[in-house]
């Protein structure tokens, strides 16, 4: 990656305010790549703030010099051009009495910007362009304005800031690098750097790290890397920003940290030595830490990283290596917890060839004639000798395999290859891992099983992050029994090639508690997706529990699941209920099914999102709890394109009254419509199942008038004579047809009460509620 750079370093002004020290308002906002302005014209700043003011006549460093809104606009002092720029006058002050202030940084060219003092109070170094800055000043922190104190990036990407002067704030005073909300620029940044290379011993306040980013990104938005020993003051890294230091011999003393979901630690290593931080006080951790690395270790290397006190909020978080074949142990002892990246003893696997066999010794770098405990092996092209484009480890031809080395790691563009039938790949290891652009593929039923004989503790199946391949073929399983670790993203990809059937089922039966990726079904292959018009060809999606798809999520994915080309996620040997806590909705994209066997439920509080159609197969009960989406950015339907719910089978319970509004609902062979009614909630008492944001909400077979619809209710009907409650509520153009389609007779609701149709319009709306009127017996007597 190449970065540019704006260096913050410090030369520290010496400098003696006098009595007659003056204060100056910037009253220009050009900028100073041409003639003399603001920057280097003293004429620019006033004694006021306004052209009515004393001018000044020169620069003086006794002098402040204040960058502030004034009665009439926002002053920002902009400093643009290449080569050695100075600022002549003294502390230069950003922000003053809650009147917001900028510095804008802005080169094409290289240029060194040099000033005595900054003192942030109420403003934002902003730094713009791609050229190299280098800016020579101590910068102080004086607010509790986190709104508007920044260090921040405008709309360009890799840009590095280096920071040589002292960094000092006061106890009370916040400091932000990025933004918190759009005010004066976007901070659309990509791979943006902050280097601390000074003394931060004087920051006594807060430092936050911020990203405007919503995605989970595979590298930093911002990182901020020191190469000092001491920060005293608190530190907070948010999602998708990155915490490090400068070099292997800087070690950072942070008093408190606290690190979002998906927060990075950027680690530089060389042989066995690493950047190392350690934490004091307090530790706080939301969900996965994700760990980059750069350089290169030593094989067999056991570096410390990261040191702070163990309590029970951060007792449980997860550290992922992102990048690299290392793996992370934690430690703890009398209260403290260290985590090691631990290197494999074997540099590389393949010596001579692109292909090995597993438990032989023909390609590995030590030529070992066994896997032995107590050894990391690695799948990886850095070790071969000859030119090759994927490097493929073969299971061999047994019933049964079993690896007992301590890891196995398989590399990028590497592949773990088995064509055993019904054979059991047994990883005695620790860990099964797989690095972003690995797969795991097979034509053959397997199991894979991590049983870490090593140690007796559970095995893991370890996918950092990035996209990890896993494809099988001729309709069989790979069933996964071991917990699976990690953020990457699992794409179900079938097989490709020369073989009859390209499709298979991917069995996932752990509980996945501490995976946070995505599972992407998506058949390669696609020639048999579609035969005769018959759903032929797709994978399936075997679960037993929610969790089995994965952690919960700290915020909404509406595309934590995804099926595409008809691939299918199948419920057949447990009732399932995914929860809404869980934030992982599922994604038909394209066409996705959901399968229920017979005699069972599954039950969706999460959202789904339809971008074609999505099918229910299966003599089982689906259950919708939550609202629909449709395509990718979830707006609104498109007819024809990505608004039809098929159902082929079993029933489809409405339990939320938006679930299926927007889609046409597509009734084939012995499918059935459920709404259940709860009580409770007032919007579907009121309306029912509400679908009016399509003109064709319902679709029959040819040949059938009356759609397969049933009704019942969650509580208790209310201490009334008579009360209405509504069933489905549709566009007004809709009504005559969906009217034609509902049964005769309304459906029997509560006893005691006899039940009818009617119709409730709603003219502001344009809509129509069909409901039911539920109303007492009389009393009858009968003379005999």
């Amino acid at each position: 990656m190449c970065f540019k750079s704006l260096l913050l370093s410090s030369v520290v002004a010496l400098f003696s305010l006098v009595s007659d020290a003056a204060t100056w308002y910037l009253i220009s906002t050009e900028n100073s790549d041409g003639a003399a302005k603001g920057f280097d014209n003293p004429s620019a700043w006033s004694s006021d703030g306004n052209d009515t003011g004393t001018k000044a006549t020169d620069f003086s460093l006794g002098d402040t010099y204040i960058v502030r809104k004034n009665a009439h606009r926002l002053r920002v002092l902009g400093v643009a051009g290449s080569g050695n720029r100075s600022f002549a006058g003294g502390i230069l002050q950003v922000g003053h009495n809650n009147n917001h202030g900028a510095l804008l940084l802005y080169a094409k060219d290289p240029a060194r910007i040099f000033f005595p003092r900054i003192s942030l109070q109420h403003g934002c170094i902003m730094a713009a362009g791609d050229g190299d800055f280098l800016l020579d000043s101590d910068i102080v922190v004086d607010t509790v304005e986190t709104r508007y104190t920044h260090i921040t990036f405008n709309a360009y990407a890799d840009m590095l800031m280096r920071l040589e002067g002292r960094l000092s704030a006061t106890e009370a005073s916040t400091l932000v690098m990025g933004m918190t909300n759009a005010f004066m620029t976007t901070d659309s940044s990509i791979g943006t750097r902050l280097e601390i290379a000074s003394d931060c011993s004087g920051f006594n306040g807060a430092f936050s790290v911020v990203s405007l980013k919503q995605d989970r990104l595979a590298i930093p938005d911002k990182s901020v890397l020191f190469g000092t020993t001491s920060f005293p003051g608190n530190m907070s890294f948010a999602q998708n920003c990155a915490l490090g230091t400068l070099a292997v011999t800087n070690t950072l003393s942070v008093n408190r940290l606290s690190m979002g979901d998906n927060a990075f630690l950027s680690v530089p290593i060389d042989g066995n030595a690493a950047g190392k931080i350690t934490v004091t006080e307090t530790f706080a951790a939301a969900g996965s830490i994700l760990i980059l690395t750069s350089g290169t270790a030593t094989p067999g290397a056991r570096i410390p990283i990261l040191e702070y006190p163990i309590s029970a909020a951060n007792d449980k978080v997860n550290f992922i290596v992102n990048d690299c074949v290392a793996t992370v142990k934690k430690e703890t002892a009398n209260g403290v917890a260290t985590v090691y990246l631990c290197y494999p003893r074997l540099a590389a696997v393949f010596q001579t060839s692109s292909t090995a066999t597993l438990l032989t010794d023909e390609h590995w770098s030590d030529e070992s004639t066994e896997n032995a405990a107590g050894k990391n092996y690695v799948v990886d092209l850095q070790g071969l000798t000859v030119s090759a484009s994927e490097a493929i480890l073969k299971m061999p031809e047994r019933d049964k395999v079993e690896f007992r080395g301590d890891s196995l790691t398989i590399g990028k563009d590497c592949s773990l290859y088995f064509f055993r039938q019904n054979g059991r790949i047994g990883f005695v290891c620790s860990e099964l891992r797989m690095l972003d652009g690995s797969a795991l593929r097979g034509d053959q039923k397997t199991y894979i099983d991590i049983d870490n004989g090593n140690s007796g503790a559970p095995g893991r199946f370890v996918v950092p992050s990035g996209v990890v391949k896993l494809g099988v073929s001729n309709g069989r399983d790979l069933t996964i029994n071991h917990e699976i670790v990690g953020a990457a993203t699992l794409k179900l990809t079938g097989l490709q090639g020369k073989c009859s059937a390209p499709d298979g089922s991917y069995c996932f039966y752990a509980l996945n508690t501490n995976f946070f990726g995505r599972i992407v079904a998506d058949l390669q292959d696609d020639r048999w997706v579609l035969q005769s018009g018959i759903h032929a060809r797709h994978n399936f999606i075997k679960i037993k529990d929610y969790r089995n798809l994965g952690g919960d999520l700290p915020k909404l994915d509406p595309m934590a699941l995804t099926l595409t080309k008809y691939d299918n996620l199948r419920v057949e040997n447990n009732d399932v209920d995914i929860p809404k806590k869980s934030n992982r909705g599922i994604f038909a994209n394209g066409n996705g099914i959901v399968h229920v066997g017979k005699g069972k439920r599954l039950r969706l509080n999460t959202q789904i999102a339809v971008n074609g159609a999505m099918y229910k197969t299966g003599e089982g009960v689906l259950e919708l709890a939550c609202p629909v989406r449709f395509g990718e950015s979830g707006d609104s339907p498109s007819p024809g394109a990505n608004d039809m719910f098929v159902i082929t089978g079993g029933t489809v319970r409405v339990a939320s009254s938006d679930a299926f509004d927007g889609l046409r609902v597509k009734f084939t062979d012995i499918g059935s419509l459920e709404v259940v009614l709860d009580m409770e909630d007032e919007t579907m008492v009121r309306y029912g199942l509400c679908n009016v944001k399509t003109q064709v909400p319902f679709v029959l077979n040819d040949g059938e008038s009356k759609m397969p619809f049933e009704m019942s209710v969650k509580g208790d009907a209310p201490a009334l004579q008579s009360f209405t409650v509504g069933a489905v509520t549709v566009d007004a153009s809709a009504s005559d047809a969906v009217r034609a389609m509902l049964p005769v007779r309304a459906p029997k609701l509560f006893a005691k009460y006899l039940s009818e149709w009617a119709i409730v319009r709603d003219e502001e709306n344009n809509t129509v509620t069909f409901a039911v009127k539920c109303y007492k017996k009389g009393m009858i007597f009968h003379i005999r």
